[in-house]
């Protein structure tokens, strides 16, 4: 089998915590389908700025150099990029004609399972109700460009989707653009499968197997996974994906063992006073989106 570099011809643009990762695992599997293998750390090319001014051709030397000449699709997941004001631009520029595939959960879910994924990632020590109400102090207070623009705690803004959609609308086409609520994928994975197949023009009837399951865990002490996060240094991401996966190994040290005794799949229950709080500030959000999809945003668990 050849290999040459390629264009990517298609994207996973997000959202964060909306079921992107179990998605990749399985378009994956698809024969006429090509993403880079490591699930992480995301490309983020188009989003964080150190990485695109290290240029196209560093990305797709990167990710891209050897895809099989038998692949229709060519894509990768990045699941920052529908969020950030400069990312859809950036793909508009350089991959006009691409397809994009957007994965979207309750907004509320979501950023609460966005703020503990921010705890297992060793940033977050406020607990989620201080958090929100902390979310854009501490993004007009942050000095640091590198976190001002990757902005870790943004929970709510990342679960605006409206707006988001308006930006993605403002330069692709409709037809250029798949957007899937993840609840109703979960109750339809075949089916939801077989239309992000026919979506990418590949076999919609390619089997697919199990591709594993990728929780976000809960952690127990959140200052000391903070600690954890320091001393694992540049691998504390790797590691934290080693836990994610079902079939993760027993741990590589210490230092992983420390972690997974940190770790919990026992999720404490949002608060049902904050949820209803966040549902009515992410109302008006939800209506512009209403113009983008062909479900109903405020019903996002009755979708047949």
């Amino acid at each position: 089998m050849s290999t040459t570099r390629r264009d990517p011809n298609f994207l996973i643009v997000g959202a964060g915590e909306s079921g992107t990762s179990w998605l990749t695992a399985c378009l994956l599997q698809h024969p006429q389908i090509f993403m880079p293998a490591s699930l992480r750390p995301e490309p983020h090319f188009f989003f964080k700025t150190a990485e695109y001014e290290k240029g196209y051709d560093h990305y797709l030397d990167r990710y891209f150099a050897a895809v099989p000449d038998t692949a229709a699709a060519v894509g990768e997941r990045s699941s920052s990029y529908m969020f950030g004001e400069q990312c859809i631009p950036r793909i508009h520029e350089r991959l006009p004609d691409a397809r994009l595939i957007v994965m979207l959960r309750e907004p509320v879910a979501r950023a609460y399972s966005n703020w503990r994924f921010t705890v297992q990632s060793g940033l977050e020590t406020q607990g989620f109700a201080r958090a929100v109400a902390l979310e854009a102090d501490r993004l007009r207070r942050e000095k640091d460009p590198f976190w001002r623009e990757v902005q870790p705690f943004a929970y709510l803004a990342r679960s605006r989707y409206g707006e988001q959609l308006r930006l993605l609308r403002e330069h692709f086409a409709a037809d250029q653009l798949l957007v899937l609520n993840s609840d109703w994928v979960k109750r339809h994975e075949p089916e939801a499968l077989r239309r992000v197949c026919a979506f990418l023009d590949v076999d919609p009837d390619a089997p697919f197997g199990d591709p594993g399951t990728f929780p976000t865990s809960s952690v127990r002490s959140r200052r000391l996974q903070k600690l954890l996060r320091r001393l694992h240094g540049p691998d504390f991401d790797r590691a934290i994906e080693r836990t994610r996966q079902a079939d993760a190994g027993r741990g590589r040290g210490w230092r992983d063992r420390l972690l997974r005794a940190n770790l919990t799949m026992n999720h404490p229950k949002l608060d049902e006073r904050v949820r209803a709080e966040l549902t009515d500030y992410l109302a008006d959000s939800n209506r512009e989106l209403a113009e983008h999809v062909d479900w109903d945003p405020f019903r996002w668990h009755d979708e047949s």
